[in-house]
Parts: C-alpha cells; structure tokens; sequence
C-alpha cells in the first residue's frame, strides 16, 4: 500500500475531466447517472480539506490505484511513501512542509496560521492548527 497527500487545484474541473475521461471513478446516483454533488470514489473516505475549488486529500492506496492517480489530469501528488504504520504519516507531511514549492500549494488549502476565537464568555483564544489535516488510521 502507499499512502499519498494529492492537491487539486480545482475540484469542479476535475470533476468534469473524470465524467468524460474516468467516469468509473465517480459514484453513480440510483439511476446510473454520476451522483451530484460529484464524490470521487477514492476520495470518499478518506481524510480531505477544501478552501474554495482546491482540495487536499490524504489517500492509501494500491500500487495499481497510485499510478492511476498519479497521471490524472488536474492531480498533483504532493507526496507519497510506502504503508509502513505508525510514522507514515509523518514521513509525508515532512517532505511536503521542508519544501517550500508544495508548503506553498499546501497551505494555500489548509491554514496553519494561528487564528483567534472567542467563547460564550468573550474570553479570547489563540488556536494554532495542528500541521496535519488528517491521517488514516494507522499512519
């Protein structure tokens, strides 16, 4: 297995290349028509961020799936390692966050600047997000 953080730059394109090109990659509706809102199967549950169009997802996947993934259009493979357990994970969100071209992609989906909150008491917090978006289980 080999785990992966893709980044799509814009989820709706995407949708509309796999309909023409991949439609086997999206859920089917009851009647046999691509569900709308459009769910990409491999994406479906698995952990993912979205910020406007653009999505990351963390996905675990065959090899078979990774090199599907890694040549449809309008996905980047910000990182990928093979399934080793424990500290998988890590392994990816490192690569991605010591190199400032896919930190920059990165963080254009998901903020790790620190951001205030105010609770029911109007006692205001600093929240800083953790670095990782998600991970499956095991990573």
């Amino acid at each position: 297995m080999i785990d992966a953080i893709i980044y799509i730059q814009d989820f709706p394109t995407f949708a509309e290349y796999l309909a023409t090109e991949a439609p086997q990659l999206l859920q089917k509706a009851e009647d046999g028509s691509i569900a709308q809102p459009p769910v990409v199967t491999g994406i479906a549950r698995t952990p993912a961020t979205i910020n406007g169009n653009s999505m990351l997802a963390y996905l675990r996947l065959t090899d078979e799936e990774a090199e599907q993934w890694r040549n449809l259009e309008h996905v980047e493979v910000l990182a990928e390692t093979p399934f080793n357990g424990a500290g998988t994970a890590d392994t990816l969100y490192h690569t991605i966050l010591n190199d400032q071209t896919l930190k920059d992609k990165y963080t254009s989906v998901y903020s790790l600047d620190p951001y205030t909150i105010t609770d029911e008491d109007g006692t205001v917090h600093q929240v800083t997000p953790p670095t990782k978006f998600g991970v499956i289980g095991g990573a």
